[in-house]
Protein backbone atom coordinates (compact mmCIF):
# COMPACT_ATOMS: atom_id res chain seq x y z
CA UNK A 1 0.00 0.00 0.00
CA UNK A 2 1.35 3.38 -0.96
CA UNK A 3 1.19 6.24 1.49
CA UNK A 4 0.75 9.87 0.48
CA UNK A 5 3.97 10.85 2.23
CA UNK A 6 7.35 9.15 2.20
CA UNK A 7 10.86 9.96 3.27
CA UNK A 8 12.76 11.63 0.45
CA UNK A 9 16.05 10.08 1.51
CA UNK A 10 16.43 7.10 3.81
CA UNK A 11 19.04 8.63 6.10
CA UNK A 12 17.64 12.11 6.69
CA UNK A 13 15.23 12.47 9.59
CA UNK A 14 12.32 14.85 9.11
CA UNK A 15 12.67 15.05 5.34
CA UNK A 16 9.49 14.04 3.50
CA UNK A 17 8.21 14.33 -0.05
CA UNK A 18 4.70 13.98 -1.38
CA UNK A 19 3.74 10.85 -3.30
CA UNK A 20 1.38 12.64 -5.70
CA UNK A 21 -0.12 9.48 -7.17
CA UNK A 22 -1.13 8.07 -3.78
CA UNK A 23 -2.39 11.47 -2.65
CA UNK A 24 -4.53 11.92 -5.78
CA UNK A 25 -6.01 8.46 -5.31
CA UNK A 26 -6.79 9.26 -1.70
CA UNK A 27 -8.62 12.49 -2.50
CA UNK A 28 -9.71 11.58 -6.03
CA UNK A 29 -13.31 11.57 -4.82
CA UNK A 30 -13.15 15.19 -3.64
CA UNK A 31 -13.82 16.94 -6.98
CA UNK A 32 -16.74 14.64 -7.86
CA UNK A 33 -18.16 15.12 -4.35
CA UNK A 34 -17.92 18.91 -4.51
CA UNK A 35 -19.33 19.20 -8.03
CA UNK A 36 -22.18 16.84 -7.16
CA UNK A 37 -22.91 18.84 -4.00
CA UNK A 38 -23.04 21.97 -6.15
CA UNK A 39 -25.54 20.28 -8.46
CA UNK A 40 -27.57 19.14 -5.42
CA UNK A 41 -27.81 22.66 -4.02
CA UNK A 42 -28.75 24.00 -7.44
CA UNK A 43 -31.51 21.39 -7.78
CA UNK A 44 -32.89 22.34 -4.35
CA UNK A 45 -33.66 25.87 -5.55
CA UNK A 46 -37.34 26.62 -6.27
CA UNK A 47 -37.99 25.53 -9.86
CA UNK A 48 -41.70 26.29 -10.01
CA UNK A 49 -42.89 27.19 -13.50
CA UNK A 50 -46.10 29.14 -13.87
CA UNK A 51 -49.08 26.79 -13.90
CA UNK A 52 -47.04 23.68 -13.10
CA UNK A 53 -46.38 21.98 -9.75
CA UNK A 54 -42.95 22.43 -8.20
CA UNK A 55 -40.66 20.01 -9.98
CA UNK A 56 -36.89 20.02 -9.67
CA UNK A 57 -34.49 18.15 -11.93
CA UNK A 58 -32.46 15.39 -10.27
CA UNK A 59 -29.17 17.12 -11.02
CA UNK A 60 -27.40 15.18 -8.28
CA UNK A 61 -28.23 11.88 -9.97
CA UNK A 62 -26.97 13.33 -13.24
CA UNK A 63 -23.63 14.27 -11.64
CA UNK A 64 -23.34 10.87 -9.94
CA UNK A 65 -23.96 9.16 -13.29
CA UNK A 66 -21.42 11.30 -15.16
CA UNK A 67 -18.70 10.71 -12.55
CA UNK A 68 -19.50 6.98 -12.30
CA UNK A 69 -19.07 6.66 -16.06
CA UNK A 70 -16.19 9.07 -16.51
CA UNK A 71 -14.05 7.99 -13.54
CA UNK A 72 -15.68 5.04 -11.74
CA UNK A 73 -13.08 5.00 -8.95
CA UNK A 74 -13.95 8.60 -8.05
CA UNK A 75 -17.57 7.71 -7.23
CA UNK A 76 -17.46 4.88 -4.68
CA UNK A 77 -20.80 3.52 -3.50
CA UNK A 78 -20.34 5.03 -0.02
CA UNK A 79 -19.91 8.49 -1.52
CA UNK A 80 -22.95 8.00 -3.74
CA UNK A 81 -25.01 6.98 -0.71
CA UNK A 82 -23.79 9.98 1.30
CA UNK A 83 -24.63 12.37 -1.53
CA UNK A 84 -28.07 10.77 -1.75
CA UNK A 85 -28.57 11.45 1.96
CA UNK A 86 -27.71 15.09 1.34
CA UNK A 87 -30.37 15.19 -1.37
CA UNK A 88 -32.87 13.63 1.04
CA UNK A 89 -32.12 16.36 3.57
CA UNK A 90 -32.28 19.17 1.01
CA UNK A 91 -35.54 17.94 -0.54
CA UNK A 92 -37.22 16.86 2.69
CA UNK A 93 -37.47 13.24 1.58
CA UNK A 94 -37.35 10.17 3.85
CA UNK A 95 -33.74 9.65 4.85
CA UNK A 96 -32.12 6.99 2.69
CA UNK A 97 -34.58 7.21 -0.20
CA UNK A 98 -32.25 8.96 -2.64
CA UNK A 99 -29.23 7.39 -0.91
CA UNK A 100 -30.45 4.03 -2.15
CA UNK A 101 -31.33 5.63 -5.50
CA UNK A 102 -27.84 7.07 -5.96
CA UNK A 103 -26.24 3.71 -5.11
CA UNK A 104 -28.50 1.96 -7.62
CA UNK A 105 -27.76 4.69 -10.17
CA UNK A 106 -24.02 4.32 -9.67
CA UNK A 107 -24.20 0.56 -10.08
CA UNK A 108 -26.44 0.86 -13.16
CA UNK A 109 -24.10 3.48 -14.67
CA UNK A 110 -21.12 1.18 -14.27
CA UNK A 111 -23.06 -1.74 -15.76
CA UNK A 112 -24.39 0.20 -18.74
CA UNK A 113 -21.11 1.95 -19.48
CA UNK A 114 -18.97 -1.20 -19.54
CA UNK A 115 -20.07 -2.36 -23.01
CA UNK A 116 -20.06 1.16 -24.49
CA UNK A 117 -16.61 2.72 -24.48
CA UNK A 118 -17.75 5.35 -26.97
CA UNK A 119 -17.23 8.99 -26.04
CA UNK A 120 -20.43 10.30 -27.61
CA UNK A 121 -22.99 12.59 -26.01
CA UNK A 122 -25.82 10.59 -27.59
CA UNK A 123 -24.56 7.25 -26.23
CA UNK A 124 -24.01 8.70 -22.74
CA UNK A 125 -27.39 10.45 -22.84
CA UNK A 126 -29.14 7.18 -23.73
CA UNK A 127 -27.24 5.45 -20.92
CA UNK A 128 -28.35 8.18 -18.54
CA UNK A 129 -31.98 7.77 -19.61
CA UNK A 130 -31.74 4.08 -18.71
CA UNK A 131 -30.14 4.85 -15.32
CA UNK A 132 -32.69 7.61 -14.68
CA UNK A 133 -35.54 5.19 -15.39
CA UNK A 134 -34.15 2.45 -13.16
CA UNK A 135 -33.43 4.88 -10.34
CA UNK A 136 -36.84 6.59 -10.64
CA UNK A 137 -38.70 3.29 -10.41
CA UNK A 138 -36.62 2.23 -7.39
CA UNK A 139 -37.18 5.54 -5.60
CA UNK A 140 -40.90 5.38 -6.38
CA UNK A 141 -41.17 1.82 -5.03
CA UNK A 142 -39.27 2.73 -1.86
CA UNK A 143 -41.46 5.81 -1.36
CA UNK A 144 -44.60 3.67 -1.80
CA UNK A 145 -43.29 1.27 0.84
CA UNK A 146 -42.35 4.12 3.19
CA UNK A 147 -45.73 5.85 2.95
CA UNK A 148 -47.68 2.58 2.81
CA UNK A 149 -49.65 3.46 -0.30
CA UNK A 150 -49.31 3.67 -4.06
CA UNK A 151 -48.12 7.13 -4.98
CA UNK A 152 -48.70 8.90 -8.26
CA UNK A 153 -45.85 8.35 -10.69
CA UNK A 154 -46.66 11.62 -12.50
CA UNK A 155 -44.40 13.96 -10.49
CA UNK A 156 -41.47 11.56 -10.84
CA UNK A 157 -42.10 11.31 -14.58
CA UNK A 158 -42.09 15.12 -14.84
CA UNK A 159 -38.87 15.24 -12.85
CA UNK A 160 -37.34 12.63 -15.15
CA UNK A 161 -38.24 14.58 -18.28
CA UNK A 162 -36.83 17.79 -16.82
CA UNK A 163 -33.65 16.00 -15.74
CA UNK A 164 -33.22 14.39 -19.17
CA UNK A 165 -33.58 17.81 -20.81
CA UNK A 166 -30.81 19.21 -18.58
CA UNK A 167 -28.38 16.36 -19.30
CA UNK A 168 -26.44 17.99 -22.17
CA UNK A 169 -25.81 21.13 -20.10
CA UNK A 170 -24.74 19.13 -17.04
CA UNK A 171 -22.50 16.90 -19.13
CA UNK A 172 -20.86 19.94 -20.72
CA UNK A 173 -20.25 21.58 -17.32
CA UNK A 174 -18.82 18.45 -15.71
CA UNK A 175 -16.73 17.58 -18.73
CA UNK A 176 -14.90 20.89 -18.32
CA UNK A 177 -13.94 19.92 -14.73
CA UNK A 178 -10.68 18.00 -14.53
Amino acid sequence: MSTPYRRSSPGRAGSFSVNREALSQGIGWLVPALTTLTFLVFSALPWGLIGLPRTAPALGLMAVYIWAVRRPSSMPLGLAFGLGLVQDLLWGEPLGLWGAGFVAGTMAARAVHTPFHVDSLTVHWLGFLYVLGVTSVLVWLLACLYYGQFLSFGPLLGQGLLTAAFYPVGAFLLRSVR
